[in-house]
């Protein structure tokens, strides 16, 4: 990436380099994600390369009917306010299009219904093809379309609705060796978000898929949670279900054959842990960072009639029987829906009970 477009360029001595697409105006970018996507979908990257490396697919983004907005900078008021393309709750959308680019300058461009799906979610280039998902801006509806390389044409392969939310899993689309599509389902009778293959749920009822890291043959390694505060690594194959991590913590991982790389940060330990698993053992990864010099003092709660789970953080040196605490507030419920800012900003409350006033 150079400023707003894709450029190639020899390997290993770096010569010819050239751009392999050139913006129409100064509106437009390829290969970026645009606001809404890195915002509020959390795709970070606008291009994936085909496995024979031969074939780009980018993302086309037109901000030309974007809101400006103007941001000062007020310790320099002699300065002229910066000009910001936002897309403010209810305002035009950056136009967003997905192209086919060969090295050799050839162009292909992407046909799906955009007026329907606006927003391109992420998309997933394996052994059996190109796979795109694109979302409506209601984001109640998300398809999975299957792109025919040769002339940009897309069929369906999967449609999702949800009468509230169609949430978007990290690491979704895959599929398997068989080629079946790695999916996932809200189920309502457990209120629980499962991993489905070929359209039939493999996870259990009550464990909550958060991500899923990994496909591998017809094995999948994902986080999920039976305990909101807690996000352990587990592992799934026809032979059966498998949690790879335990105490309680956050977790993630990576997994290449028999290898596994675990990392984590455990509630009843300072800072961050890695251990590489391998058929010769588990083989710990020295951590090099320094010990913070403050501890925050966190109690864990279950907040109100819900038990909503609750982090309050207390003054060093406080004890009941002080007296009563100002309670500042930071609730997040996720990204916020289509094109506007997550109200995440602290609130201010007074309360009689350092627990009191807690997001519940």
């Amino acid at each position: 990436m150079s400023g707003r477009t894709l450029r190639v360029i020899d390997l290993p001595d770096g010569a010819d380099d050239r751009a392999l697409v050139q913006p129409e105006t100064e509106q437009i970018s390829y290969g970026l994600a645009e606001f809404i996507a890195a915002e509020e979908m959390g795709r970070m990257r606008g291009h994936w390369w085909s496995p024979d490396g031969g074939t780009l697919l980018a993302a086309r983004v037109d901000e030309t009917p974007v809101l400006r907005w103007h941001i000062a900078d007020p310790a320099n008021p002699d300065r002229t306010p910066a000009e910001v393309a936002y897309p403010a709750a209810g305002t035009p959308n950056a136009i967003v299009s997905l192209v086919l680019l060969k090295v050799d300058g050839r162009r292909t461009a992407i046909a799906w219904d955009k007026g329907e799906f606006p927003y391109v979610v992420t998309a997933v280039w394996d052994k059996h093809g190109l796979l795109i998902v694109v979302q409506s801006r209601d984001q109640r509806s998300q398809r999975v379309l299957k792109v025919d390389p040769s002339n940009g044409e897309t069929a369906l392969l999967h449609n999702a609705h949800d009468a509230v939310w169609s949430e978007i899993v990290p690491g979704l689309p895959a599929r398997t060796a068989k080629g079946d599509l790695v999916w996932f389902v809200e189920d309502r009778e457990t209120d629980t978000r499962r991993i489905t293959v070929g359209g039939e749920p493999v996870t259990p009822g009550g464990l909550q898929v958060r991500s899923v890291l990994g496909v591998e043959g017809d094995a999948i390694l994902f986080t999920a949670s039976e305990e909101p505060t807690e996000v352990h690594v587990w592992h799934h194959s026809p032979e059966g279900l498998t949690r790879l991590t335990e105490g309680r913590g956050v977790f993630g991982g990576v997994r290449s054959g028999d290898v596994t790389v675990i990392t984590g940060s455990r509630l009843d330990s300072a800072g961050a842990a890695a251990e590489v698993r391998a058929p010769s053992g588990v083989h710990p990864v020295a951590s090099l960072a320094e010990t913070p010099v403050i501890t925050p003092r966190v109690e864990l709660l279950n907040a109100g009639d819900r038990e909503i789970r609750t982090a309050v953080v207390l003054p060093t040196g406080w004890e009941p029987g002080d007296g009563r605490l100002p309670v500042l507030l930071d609730p997040y419920g996720g990204r916020a829906p289509s094109g506007s800012w997550p109200s995440s900003a602290p609130t201010a409350r007074r309360s009689g009970s350092p627990t009191r006033g807690s997001p519940s």
